[in-house]
């Protein structure tokens, strides 16, 4: 039923952004603008788009840390240059459940008639300090906001939920289901479950299989690999509860105000 869930808000989230883009569109693009105070920005986008992304995800701040990228960038490579030829599933890419540096936005019907307002000052503000890009929309007053480099919506969304006239808020969710990567750092040890998935993946794959891979330094080892059945919940690894919840804080989407 989660999953089940997951995929309609990805089906309901690109509906709303296909129609904000047919509609009549406004584009204010502010940045990107530098900001004193926010050195991280200028690191963003890095090179390695799926360790930023990863590193975004499993870190939940605003940019992907220096430590963490380096971590998962690094991973990926000696996981893949040790295993692909025997454990072809290591191949999968990392991919986010949400789109980065992008929210969609419903303001109340006032908001943009008078722009002399506090309100719309303090708006502006942040658009610059967060190197706003574009702004585009205006169907039954919700806009696409998109920012410069990856951003966590989550943390944006920290940012703008005090702002008198914004009424929610959400990140851009991709329709579907995908073959996929869950992260989980414990310790000194990293934790990477590479998952297999198939079957009618576009509402939410019917069969899944994980294999189960630790890097500490430079010892990497390939764990255990898993196809779960239905009501083997008895019968598992262990390691699939951390599987879980690593999946579970991934699918876990931005929103404001929390559902």
């Amino acid at each position: 039923m989660f999953e089940e869930g997951v995929v309609k808000y990805r089906l309901l989230s690109l509906v709303v952004i296909i129609a904000l883009l047919v509609a009549c569109s406004e584009d204010r693009p502010t940045g990107p603008v530098p900001q004193p105070g926010f050195p991280d920005l200028d690191k963003t986008p890095r090179p390695d788009a799926e360790a930023e992304m990863a590193a975004l995800v499993v870190s939940g701040e605003l940019v992907a840390p220096d430590s963490m990228y380096t971590r998962i960038h690094d991973d990926f490579l000696k996981i893949r240059g040790m295993l692909a030829d025997t454990v072809p599933a290591v191949r999968i890419h990392y991919q986010s459940y949400w789109t980065p540096s992008v929210l969609i936005v419903k303001f109340d019907s006032t908001f943009f008639a008078d722009t002399t307002l506090p309100r719309y000052r303090e708006f502006q503000k942040l658009n610059a300090q967060y190197r706003l890009d574009s702004l585009s929309g205006s169907l039954d007053n919700w806009y696409v906001l998109e920012f410069h480099g990856r951003l966590h919506p989550a943390r944006l969304i920290d940012a703008y939920k005090g702002i008198d006239g914004i009424i929610s808020m959400g990140a851009s969710v991709p329709p579907g289901d995908w073959p996929d990567v869950y992260i989980s750092p414990i310790g000194d040890t990293m934790r990477y479950f590479f998952r297999e998935a198939w079957g009618d993946c576009f509402v939410g794959c019917a069969y899944s299989r994980y294999h189960y891979v630790t890097v500490a330094g430079d010892k990497i080892r390939y764990v255990d690999a898993y196809e779960p059945t239905y009501g083997d919940s008895l019968t598992r690894p262990a390691w699939m509860d951390t599987m879980l919840v690593a999946r579970l804080h991934k699918m876990t989407l931005p929103h404001w105000p929390p559902r």
